[in-house]
């Protein structure tokens, strides 16, 4: 038999399958694998999460579409049910109600405001689940009760109602012309001859004043006083400041008359807007009796002086015992830097002191104010009152005559100082360990509230702050809200050049690149094992 001798194979050295080799593109193919699906998923739940309202970003400059951190403080701390109710489908809101104020009031805008508004206003209910907001028919039934209840209300109107823990909720109606300030620059349009139009969006702060004032309760109760005034500067001071005090947290009724004969007890601030004419004895008891409310306090005045008081002798002798002293003739500064286009349209500034911080906290901002009267200081502390300047000028200030000329330059001896623009006097006493004040609040003209158009001064903060301040509505008076105006070239919606132009290489460029880096080194070290 023979025997065969099994041989062994030679090797070649070589395998037919690199096992390896396998594994490492197979890491390498799930890496590229997980990458993709990564990006598929970020893109698919990126647009869901868009599409659904959860994902949203606002990217415009002043980020004019979000509201602002004050205000979504103070609704998530709104505990109550508020239901806002739009008098408008969310669709004509935005794309037939400007026709609607076109035809009816004469009123134009861009069609975005009105999309822009319907975005801030479904910003409410993401905040605070108590707060409900509803677009409805304005000729449907729906709206049938409220029209009942406000028969002038308009379409595109806001309804809010708030549970406020009475038998019956409480309800405010908020116009169009709250929301879209208007402007009428040529002046025709009063006439017929042009239209208004829109320059701003005041939804935020009109809507959550009306919040505030329901969840909370009544308003502080502005009282402005007819006698001894011209109807002309207490429609301004409305203007001016009036209207903005009733988006924080006042309501402004009129004294009537011509004699000062009575001051209701549901006042808290008292209002003297450029008098033309003295005080009799008689009234200016009223007005101290009024102020000291049979020792309790809680009651405060402003004074806004128009003309110079020279003659308003009681008057006068009412505000030194007060601790503020009117001078003749008009602010005047000397310093080139300290005035705006004429000597006598001066600068002024918040001063260092706790009634000061508590008024503007920031300590900073300029006023603008024209024609202001030269106040002194009468007393600092005198008994149970104090006196805080709030606002001065420069100390290159002086003082020129009502009749000076346009062409009027101060001596080289003329005294030169600093002068108060804003000063609160308060008058405070103890009752029961608590600690009780009326004020008095003085200003240096009666532009230290008109003198408001420009965005670079803090006019309208600082009067409605010291408002707030001296009403005691809180410890602190900066306002809740403030008047948001959302700029023409910033809509809902729209995203700017440079905002879009990041989002493309974030997505495009950078983030696959990130990923396909981290694949790249998990390879890498998959590899060297």
């Amino acid at each position: 038999m023979k025997l065969f001798k099994k041989q062994e194979k030679k090797s070649s050295g070589r395998k037919l399958i690199n096992i390896n080799a396998l594994k490492k593109g197979g890491y390498l193919a799930a890496v590229i694998a997980v990458v993709i699906a990564v990006a598929i998923i970020l893109n698919v739940a990126t647009s869901l999460l868009e599409n659904r309202g959860y994902l949203k970003f606002d990217l415009t400059p002043a980020k004019s579409n979000t509201l602002s951190a004050d205000n979504k403080a103070f609704l998530k701390s709104v505990e109550r049910e508020v239901n806002i109710t739009v008098l408008c489908t969310e669709n004509e809101y935005i794309t037939t109600l400007g026709e609607y104020l076109q035809y009816y009031h004469n009123i134009v805008a861009e069609e975005d405001y009105y999309s822009q508004t319907v975005t801030l206003l479904k910003q409410y209910a993401e905040v605070n689940k108590n707060i409900k907001v509803n677009f409805i028919d304005f000729s449907g039934a729906q709206a049938k009760p409220i029209i009942d209840k406000y028969p002038s209300a308009f379409i595109g109107d806001i309804y809010v109602e708030v549970d406020n823990g009475s038998a019956e909720k409480a309800t405010k109606l908020i116009s169009y012309d709250k929301i879209y300030p208007v402007s009428d620059e040529s002046g025709y349009a009063q006439m017929g001859y042009g239209s208004y139009y829109v320059d701003g969006n005041d939804l935020e702060t009109a809507l959550s004043s009306a919040i505030n004032m329901l969840a909370n309760g009544e308003d502080e109760i502005l009282g402005i006083i007819n006698a001894h005034t011209s109807s002309d500067a207490v429609a301004q001071f409305k203007q001016y400041l009036a209207t903005q005090l009733e988006y924080n947290g006042f309501s402004t009724t009129e004294i009537e008359g011509t004699v000062l004969k009575e001051i209701p007890d549901d006042i808290s601030v008292l209002a003297i807007v450029a008098p033309n004419g003295d005080f009799l004895e008689s009234e200016i008891e009223l007005i101290n009796k009024w102020l000291d409310n049979d020792g309790k306090k809680g009651r405060s005045l402003i004074f806004c002086p128009g003309d110079p008081i020279d003659d308003y002798t009681r008057l006068k002798e009412f505000l030194e015992e007060w601790g503020v002293s009117y001078g003749s003739g008009y602010l005047y500064q000397t310093d080139s830097s300290e005035f705006y286009s004429d000597p006598r349209i001066v600068y002024s500034y918040v001063n260092d002191n706790d009634v000061a911080a508590k008024i503007n906290d920031k300590n900073d901002g300029v006023v603008i104010t024209s024609y202001n009267l030269p106040i002194n200081i009468a007393f600092e502390t005198f008994g149970t009152r104090k006196t805080n300047i709030v606002t001065s000028t420069s100390d290159t200030a002086t003082v020129c005559p009502v009749d000076a000329a346009e062409d009027w330059k101060p001596g080289k001896a003329a005294k030169k100082k600093s002068y108060p623009t804003v000063v609160v006097t308060s008058d405070t006493v103890t009752v029961d360990d608590k600690l009780l004040s009326s004020h008095v609040v003085a200003f240096s003209a009666f532009n230290v509230i008109a003198d408001v158009g420009s965005a670079s001064f803090i006019n309208l903060d600082i009067s409605i702050n010291t408002a707030r301040y001296v009403s005691g509505m809180e410890n602190s008076a900066q306002k809740l809200f403030v008047t948001r105006k959302l700029e023409s070239e910033s809509f809902a919606g729209e995203v700017s050049e440079a905002g879009g132009a990041a989002i493309t290489v974030i997505f495009l460029i950078v983030l696959p690149l990130a990923l396909i880096a981290l694949g790249v080194v998990v390879w890498v070290r998959r590899r060297r094992r």
